[in-house]
């Protein structure tokens, strides 16, 4: 199948008639229109919204010059595009418009050269002040944990109340980010040091546990190498006999 009007093959089979006419959402500082947006799949209106900073987000896309020409193109490729949203990775247009997605929604973006690659352009495929045209899926996206405090106790209840979060996220079927969860949880046990016993030993259960609880997260997602990397990095801590490391 093709893209409605693109002739690109790839995701069309899923996208229905656009369900938004464009709407200008160019950055202050810009040109009217310099950025627009048309939504191709609206997404479901509980879905999670992207922040506009401190995550990463998962998306798939086409990328064409307006004449239809595609340049590249992470369907054909078969594999979605991760980059942390805000932080300068990617270009303006980018930042901006992914920034007003949500999970599950499928958008047309049209960017001007200054929001795009300028007049320099990215050679051989993008020529020199070319307006670019995305069409975008926003898969998924991971908030960015910049928690880390002073002290032992709040560090362990910190890494604690984490691991609580990745249950839950865990029973809701949501994989990538119980895994986040936690991944911070045992980098905030491993950074716990001159504590006492009592504390040393519930960080000691605690990754563990989560070290365990991460390795399940990545062989859901189709991640086994990482996984069984995962499970042997919690083998020096033990939970204490009978514990249910879900609990």
């Amino acid at each position: 199948g093709n893209y409605p009007g693109t002739g690109i093959p790839g995701m069309s089979e899923a996208v229905p008639a656009i369900v938004a006419e464009p709407i200008d959402i160019s950055p202050e500082g810009s040109e009217p229109n310099s950025l627009t947006k048309e939504i191709l799949i609206a997404p479901a209106p509980d879905a999670d919204r992207c922040p506009e900073r401190d995550a990463t987000v998962n998306v798939h896309y086409h990328g064409m010059l307006t004449d239809g020409t595609v340049f590249d193109s992470s369907v054909e490729r078969g594999t979605p595009f991760s980059f942390e949203i805000g932080a300068g990775r990617v270009i303006r247009g980018w930042d901006v418009g992914v920034a007003t997605m949500a999970i599950g929604e499928k958008s047309r973006f049209t960017i001007a050269p200054h929001l795009a690659y300028g007049s320099a352009g990215s050679p051989p495929k993008i020529p020199g002040d070319a307006t670019l045209v995305f069409e975008v899926e926003l898969l998924d996206f991971t908030e960015i944990d910049h928690f880390y405090p002073d002290s032992a106790v709040e560090r362990l209840a910190g890494a604690t109340e984490r691991k609580t979060a990745g249950n839950a996220l865990f029973s809701a079927g949501r994989f990538a980010k119980a895994a986040a969860k936690y991944e911070k949880a045992t980098q905030l046990v491993d950074s716990i040091w001159d504590t006492t016993d009592e504390v040393k030993g519930e960080a000691r259960a605690l990754r563990a546990t989560c070290f365990s609880n991460w390795s399940v997260c990545l062989a859901k997602l189709g991640q086994a190498a990482q996984a069984a990397d995962t499970a042997r990095q919690g083998i020096d801590g033990s939970c204490p006999p009978g514990q249910d490391p879900w609990r």
